[in-house]
């Protein structure tokens, strides 16, 4: 026997560490995710169904929506629409919601400096020597610019040779030499004499004095250029030979010039020397545009929207100003647009956009920062648009690429995820939700409005919301009806069948998890947040939790742990009633008393130290009495036994049990057993012993036990997890019990003053959220004489909030009282059923309608677990019996939220709620209407 005490000592401890064990083990189908395209290393190969694929493409269909990409070793495989055949076996990306482009070409840009020698004329500097070929583009490709011309400078006549690279890979240069860089601007004339320095002067080699270089003005810039390649062809120094090399190459000319009469030199340049090339700048280039077509050449126009700052023209009479609508005089020209080197490249979308008030088309505002820079400079048969046979350089965007509102969410270059968002884009970062209808709560409705969803709360509601980068758009399109998720006000889902009754100190959300299958059926069909509660409560009242139905962990899940405390009264006598609630209520107010007392010491510890007060230093401590004596029904030594599938035998043992009025404390008795000194509290009601038993479980609660007192002997169960084991026990002796209660001193102040908290009693703390108005009480009774009996106490004499959880019996009758109570009703699961009203026989009887009528606040439970995905339908045949639809939609959300006070979080679409959000096509309550998705916390859930 001595080693069965010991067992009895220890086996709560057994107990709680194997549950948790088992509780700790992840379900490995739940915890097994698809494959994201933010992996660390993504795959090269792999096919994108986008609801809209911009191809840029100069033959073919310019779109497809939706499309499909097919991606094989980084290279684009096919493009068509959503026909087109996927390989069996490819991984996919689900970007429904996104519109796909050819990543950006930046015709010129500032990503090298420009080169530092003083010759006017040299095409020995090479750009692509000052690229890093590591560096770290993200801001540029977080804006969807993967390919760039690097160039040598704008400032001198011909200052070197241009290169195009890409932005991101391990091999980035497309073309080192891609052009000779003329320019033709007044910042190119006067430059500075030559000074030719010999290494080592001798009588042979006299010293030169400086010498002058051209252009000395617009009149001699193409005699400048003339004259170099006239030398060049000697070769008799390093800057000639170079640019014979780059002239003999046939290297396209690039040539920069912005007024007219320059763009005018620069066509007779190209002509003259029979040479490939095309124009950079073109602010006056509308005045040849015709002879720019002629000349079949292609135009980079370079933007200066002033994103950097405002240009000051000053009062000079030749300044030039660019006007946006000259772009329309370029119908015919192979356009390209760009940004002026002064301005930020990552603003080069956006500029391109604002090119559209000239009148162009989106096509070729697309074509304008894709192919035709990528056609110019000769690196169109890798990038500049989606075609199959081109490196996978594809921009997602989460709207419309030129809505100035609209943000890239993913890059990739050569089918490497280069920048975005780490996760599944179905399930991370910001969201903004676009519908024909937002349904905000009761009586608030926004025509063609937008919710912005950030960390999983909503954050903005209106007309049109802020995009912030990374953020999807789900555009639910014509006929699309958003509302909030949906709340199942009374349901057991996660109980698995467990029907035990925990007391008021167990936890039920403490089983969340990653989300199971089961949840996610309820959650798909648009009920996001259950009020999760045991199938029978104690009769010391159970706790219930308001939980999210699906999510990937707990913390994620958990909406409010105690969101009500629940009692059923169907089986006492009315007169009973007071006697079983009252007890609880007022050993509550004694614990929220405690509490308040610590947060007034504490407030005044806080002002005292403020001010500079001094403040206690020696530790405060308070004596602890020990009342309560003589016999009575529970104290005294028992003699316990627990019998239980997962014990091999039974376990028995002494417990020591002190009663002071209906509280009573124990201790196991065994001295074997005395290294496991957990506490034994509850309390006794009537014949019914419930209590708690505090042993370290982890944070997982404490097991709980409840026993029916039948003389000399009580039987009940002990419960923890779900796990329940059989307790049977007899007492053998009535007289007190001497065991240590511990310390008969408590420290209420630390060393520095500073008040301690009273100690934390997770039996009582659901009824101290009920106290102190952050839930409610729940209250479960079958007659009218009992629900009077319980709203007396719980309404009349304690002023408590209340929702009564009506039984399938419940008629209107009580109605008008329950209203003037202000008692939440969760409405009985039968919708309408016919039978005796007093004297009267009803063909029909519906409890929604006849609550509305009374002005209750009600709400619809289903009282079952995956059950409750029938939920949504059981209020549309409330609407077919009378019930308006948007007061069925209230019923479902707002209501419901509101009468368990977790309305700060669920219920609406509200600024600050909690991102969970339906979206229909139609009304949810017509017949016809469809949920086409669901969101909680900004995650989509998949069925």
């Amino acid at each position: 026997m001595t080693c069965a005490f010991r067992r009895f000592g220890v086996v709560l401890s057994v107990i709680a560490l194997a549950l948790l064990a088992a509780v700790a083990t992840p379900n490995a189908s739940a915890g097994s995710a698809r494959a994201g395209i933010g992996d660390a290393q993504p795959a090269p190969s792999f096919a994108i169904r986008a609801g809209r694929v911009l191809t840029a493409a100069a033959e073919g269909p310019i779109e497809y929506a939706p499309g499909v990409i097919v991606v094989r070793d980084g290279v684009i495989e096919s493009v068509g629409d959503r026909f087109t055949e996927i390989p069996r076996g490819m991984r996919v990306l689900d970007l429904s919601d996104a519109t796909v482009v050819p990543g950006f070409v930046a015709a010129s840009s500032g990503i090298v400096p420009r080169r530092r020698g003083v010759e006017s004329v040299s095409a020995a500097y090479l750009a692509v020597d000052a690229h890093d070929p590591y560096a770290d583009h993200r801001p540029l490709l977080a804006e969807g610019i993967t390919t760039a011309h690097l160039g040598p400078g704008n400032h001198k006549l011909v200052s070197g040779q241009g290169a195009v690279v890409k932005l991101a890979g391990s091999d980035r240069v497309l073309n080192a030499r891609a052009d000779l860089s003329v320019n033709l601007r007044d910042e190119v004339d006067t430059p500075p004499r030559v000074e030719r320095v010999l290494l080592i002067p001798s009588p042979d080699n006299e010293i030169k004095p400086s010498e002058p270089q051209r252009p000395g003005g617009r009149m001699t810039r193409l005699l400048g250029i003339d004259e170099a390649l006239e030398a060049s062809g000697d070769g008799s120094g390093w800057h000639e030979r170079a640019l014979a090399a780059a002239w003999d190459a046939d290297r396209p000319l690039r040539v920069r010039a912005d007024r007219a009469v320059d763009l005018n030199q620069a066509i007779t340049l190209i002509e003259r020397h029979d040479r490939d090339g095309y124009l950079v700048g073109g602010t006056e280039a509308a005045k040849l545009a015709e002879k720019i077509e002629r000349a079949r050449l292609g135009l980079v126009y370079t933007l200066r929207p002033g994103f950097d700052g405002v240009e000051d023209l000053g009062d000079d009479p030749d300044a030039l100003e660019q006007d946006l609508r000259d772009l329309a005089a370029f119908e015919d020209l192979d356009l390209a647009l760009t940004l002026d080197e002064r301005e930020p490249l990552a603003m080069l979308r956006l500029a391109a956009s604002m090119a559209l008030r000239s009148g162009i088309n989106e096509a070729r505002a697309l074509a304008a920062i894709t192919r035709v820079p990528a056609e110019l400079m000769g690196v169109s048969d890798r990038v500049g648009s989606i075609e199959a046979g081109k490196d996978a350089d594809l921009v997602v965007f989460n709207g419309t690429p030129f809505d100035a509102a609209s943000r890239p969410i993913h890059t990739f270059a050569r089918g490497e995820h280069a920048w975005g968002l780490d996760d599944d884009p179905s399930s991370s970062g910001p969201v903004v939700i676009r519908a024909e209808r937002v349904w905000i709560g009761p009586g608030n409705e926004l025509a063609n409005g937008e919710l912005l969803i950030e960390d999983g709360k909503i954050t903005s509601v209106g007309p049109r919301v802020a995009r912030p980068r990374g953020a999807r758009l789900i555009d639910g399109g014509p006929g699309s009806f958003a509302t909030p998720g949906f709340i199942d006000a009374f349901g057991h889902l996660g109980l698995m069948g467990d029907e035990n009754s925990p007391g008021a100190g167990v936890s039920l959300s403490r089983l969340l998890g990653p989300d199971r299958e089961h949840e996610r059926r309820v959650a798909a069909a648009g009920v996001t947040t259950v009020v999760q509660s045991p199938y029978r409560f104690s009769g010391s009242g159970s706790r219930l939790s308001a939980v999210k139905t699906s999510g990937p962990d707990r913390e994620s899940r958990l909406v409010d742990d105690a969101a009500a405390l629940g009692f059923d009264v169907r089986s006492l006598d009315p007169d009973d009633i007071a006697g079983r609630l009252k007890p609880r209520i007022e050993a509550g107010q004694k614990y929220v008393a405690k509490w308040t007392e610590y947060q007034t010491k504490l407030d005044e510890w806080k002002q005292a130290r403020s001010s500079g007060e001094a403040t206690e230093s020696e530790v405060q401590v308070e004596e602890i009495e020990d009342e309560g004596s003589g016999p009575d029904p529970l104290t005294g030594t028992w003699q316990v036994s627990l019998v239980g599938d997962m014990l091999p035998d039974a376990i028995e043992g002494p417990v020591g049990i002190n009663l002071d009025g209906t509280e009573f404390e124990g201790r196991v008795l065994h001295p074997r057993a005395a290294e496991i000194d957990h506490r034994i509290y509850g309390t006794l009601e009537d014949n019914l012993v419930s209590g708690t038993l505090e042993i370290d479980t982890g944070g997982q609660g404490y097991p709980t036990f409840e026993a029916e007192l039948d003389g000399e002997s009580m039987e009940g169960t002990l419960t923890f997890l779900g796990i329940q084991l059989e307790m049977t026990a007899t007492r053998t002796s009535s007289d007190r019990v001497e065991f240590s209660l511990g310390p008969r001193k408590r420290r209420t102040t630390g060393k520095d003053g500073r008040p301690l908290p009273p100690k934390t009693e997770p039996d009582l703390e659901p009824m101290r959220a009920v106290l102190e108005g952050s839930a409610t009480v729940a209250i479960r009774a079958g007659s009218a004489q009992q629900i009077d009996a319980a709203l007396g106490v719980l309404r009349d004499e304690f002023d408590l909030p209340v929702v009564l959880i009506a039984n399938e019996g419940f008629t209107g009758v009580r109605a008008a009282s329950l209203a003037a109570k202000k008692v939440g009703v969760v409405a009985p699961r039968q919708i309408a059923r016919s039978g005796w009203v007093g004297d009267e026989y009803r063909a029909e009887l519906v409890p929604v309608l006849e609550l509305r009528d009374a002005g209750v606040h009600a709400a619809l439970g289903s009282r079952a677990e995956d059950g409750a995905r029938s939920l949504p339908a059981a209020a549309l045949y409330a609407v077919s019996l009378g019930l308006g639809p948007d007061e069925a939609l209230a019923l479902l959300t707002s209501d419901a939220a509101k009468i368990f006070k977790i309305d700060d979080r669920v219920g609406s679409l509200e600024e600050g709620r909690d991102g969970d959000v339906l979206l229909f096509k139609g009304h949810p309550m017509d017949p016809g209407s469809s949920l086409e998705r669901v969101f909680i916390t900004g995650r989509e859930v998949k069925p």
